[in-house]
């Protein structure tokens, strides 16, 4: 995987942490990454007088534009979001703040949404199942549009609605309990209402908070995932985007990490192709017929070489996202390393840079493995292992590492048989 220089990252996160009046050191949660942690942290606001007074650090995301032709919407930055219990009153702060001086922003909420989507199960023609997507927002009292000048840009602070847990499954009552199991302790200690809402959004029904069941033990990880600092935290988000789960990595700068590399690369080439090419009209006024052909036949390789790196090149210097994906996940369906466009919306294309997606039946285990002094997700694969995400912080892995198990349940199509390759391997071990 691609090294990342996160200094300047983990200094523009500690700068934006600040605007909250917290340190980087801070405990902060993200409820899309992990629910259960989230649930616990936003239960204690109400139970305990010390963390009631301090509040919370939860991180949030903003709502997306809608997808364009062929590819996922346009990613945005999550934001910091502190909340105090027994006041709707929050504050925001983006994800990070460059050396431009900025300043948090003090919302109101309006209300805890739980708003259901049904989506196709997976891509098969047979397959005529649905997944409900429960999806937590914040509804957040505004009279002001977005400015023109902040619209595409990630900063999002103008965002009506703030995406803060989804809970997914094929039986609708239990992606709605999911949902749920965040957005009672949330709307507890807001102090507002909780309103379930159907597909269409047309017609919301209030709904009692006391009475809202927690998370079933069950639904509880056994081992609880560890408390991370904001800094920490910062760099690996998970969210949906369109009908695709991904994860990305906040301190990538994506394709545009090698560009200046690529087109010097391509430069070079390019210059050595003229050479070539040069050698190739002096062999044809000396009429050497053999090496006419020899070298350019290699002036034409080294040509298209130059070519594709230039073509490259251009294209990574031109992304236009801060952050890169790193894996996808949907319609039972896998993708390491997916295609993006300039803007950095994920390709919809079953393909990525590794290749072809995964059906999900071939994904065995994501194991931590410890390497050149980082911790590896390594995805098992019947295609081979493959690196997920790498970070210097165990705790980071250890927490995205659940998060790509429970991804991985969350797209999975019940009860799928043996894949052809499966098949087939099996035919040649029997």
């Amino acid at each position: 995987m691609t090294a990342v220089d996160t200094a300047s990252f983990n200094s523009e996160v500690a700068r934006a942490l600040l605007l909250l009046g917290a340190r980087s050191q801070e405990i902060a949660v993200d409820a899309l990454v992990d629910p259960s942690g989230a649930a616990g942290v936003l239960a204690s606001l109400a139970g305990s007088a010390s963390a009631a007074e301090e509040g919370a650090i939860l991180r949030v995301v903003p709502e997306l534009a809608p997808s364009a032709e062929g590819y996922g919407p346009r990613p945005a930055d999550p934001l910091w979001l502190r909340i105090r219990s027994g006041s709707a009153e929050v504050t925001l702060a983006p994800l990070r703040l460059r050396t431009d001086p900025g300043e948090a922003e003090r919302v109101r909420v309006e209300r805890v949404v739980i708003a259901t989507e049904a989506r196709p199960c997976c891509d098969s023609p047979s397959c005529k199942l649905d997944r409900t997507v429960a999806s937590v927002w914040l509804k957040l009292a505004r009279e002001d549009k977005v400015k023109e000048k902040d619209k595409g840009k990630g900063k999002a602070l103008g965002a009506r609605r703030l995406l803060v847990a989804e809970g997914r499954d094929l039986a609708p009552d239990k992606a709605l309990q999911k949902a749920k199991a965040v957005a009672s302790p949330l709307a507890r200690a807001l102090g507002v209402p909780l309103f379930l809402s159907s597909s269409g959004g047309a017609v919301e029904s209030e709904e009692s908070v006391d009475a809202v069941k927690e998370p079933l033990d069950s639904d509880r990880s056994e081992k609880p995932a560890p408390a991370l600092g904001a800094s920490v935290l910062a760099r690996f988000a998970l969210r949906s985007e369109g009908d695709r789960i991904v994860i990305r990595d906040h301190a990538s700068l994506g394709p545009r990490l090698l560009a200046k590399r690529t087109l010097l690369i391509g430069a070079s080439l390019l210059v050595v192709a003229v050479v070539l090419w040069a050698q190739v009209a002096r062999s044809l006024s000396g009429e050497s017929r053999g090496a006419s052909i020899t070298f350019g036949a290699l002036a034409a390789l080294v040509s298209l070489t130059a070519y594709a790196f230039l073509g490259v090149g251009r294209f990574a210097s031109r992304y236009a996202a801060e952050s890169a994906p790193l894996v996808a996940f949907g319609r039972d369906r896998m993708i390491v390393a997916p295609w993006v466009g300039r803007d950095g919306a994920v390709d919809l294309r079953p393909e990525g840079r590794l290749g072809a997606a995964i059906p999900i039946g071939e994904v065995r285990a994501a194991n931590i493995r410890e390497r050149e002094g980082l911790f590896v997700i390594e995805l098992e694969t019947d295609h081979g292992p493959m690196d997920a995400l790498a970070s210097d912080q165990r705790e980071v892995v250890e927490l995205f590492s659940d998060s790509i198990r429970r991804s991985l349940d969350d797209a999975r199509h019940p009860k799928a048989g043996a894949s052809a390759r499966q098949r087939a391997r099996a035919k040649a071990q029997a």
